[in-house]
């Protein structure tokens, strides 16, 4: 039998239990996922935490997937060019560190039929999320990739990690294909509120959000009522946590199994 598990600071609102337990079954797998909580005097010793309880793997959310990094073993390339580490493996005694937020935006857009190559993507806003969009769109060998944020200077620090990006504040012109929000505007419970106005988003052909709960925020509403393609977040969530099971269990997993899951969960946070 197989453990797992999810750290973070507060996780009472995580899906992440009933995304793995789904596939648990699905795959025929004897195994745990729980919700382990920790202090932020802890995280240095997330190696000792997995062998007392005997996890094989963990997942990192907030505020912890930057900080875990130093007190692994070893990290995956992904986890290093993003700067987060969001899945953990424990083998031979070595804590591993990977990154399987990038492949969930890559499975978000797959299963909307979105193609990614060849097009100029904006991404709206600058935190860890954007992170993960940049790399994935790098990896998708996307045309131009674009970041808008308020601040100059931490467009400038991002650019240090990421050169190719280009930058841009709100108040320049937004242009392209593709427009991706990575900010909390308009997540739960302040819902109604949209990023940018209809104005920007009549500049493009596709509009897509990584907040998922409500499925439909007003950004992609907006869009929607625009014309646009509109692509919600949740399949990223799941699109993550199979990659993160791929690496567990040291093997590839059929992305099909996603599409369950994503409808069940659908249902809860659609409008």
């Amino acid at each position: 039998m197989i453990h797992l598990a999810v750290i973070g600071k507060v996780l009472a609102h995580s899906l992440s239990p009933e995304i793995h337990r789904y596939m648990y079954e699905k795959l025929g797998i004897e195994g745990t996922y729980e919700k382990l909580e920790l202090t932020p005097d802890e995280v240095p010793c997330i190696a000792k935490i997995m062998r007392e309880k005997n996890l094989s793997g963990v997942n990192v959310t907030m505020p912890y997937k930057e900080t875990v990094m130093e007190y692994l073993d070893v990290l995956g390339e992904d986890a290093k060019a993003i700067g987060a580490v969001n899945t953990i493996l424990l083998k031979d005694g070595k804590t591993y560190g990977y990154n399987s937020d990038y492949v969930g935006v890559c499975y978000m857009f797959d299963s909307h039929d979105v193609k990614l190559r060849g097009k100029e993507i904006v991404i709206l806003g600058n935190g860890g999320a954007a992170h993960a969009l940049i790399y994935a769109m790098k990896e998708a060998e996307t045309k131009k990739i674009t970041v808008v944020a308020r601040s100059r200077e931490k467009l400038a620090k991002l650019k240090e990690r990421f050169p190719y990006i280009e930058e841009k504040t709100y108040e320049e012109e937004l242009c392209g294909d593709i427009i991706i929000n990575t900010t909390p505007v308009g997540m739960y419970p302040n819902t109604g509120k949209s990023v940018v106005g209809k104005e920007v988003l009549r500049n493009f052909k596709v509009a897509a959000d990584i907040v998922y709960n409500p499925l439909m925020t007003e950004f992609l509403l907006a869009a929607k009522r625009e014309g646009l393609t509109v692509v919600s977040g949740l399949s990223m969530l799941v699109g993550q946590a199979i990659h993160s099971e791929e690496i567990w269990f040291e093997r590839p997993i059929d992305y099909s199994l996603g599409e369950g899951i994503h409808d069940e969960l659908a249902k809860r946070f659609a409008e």
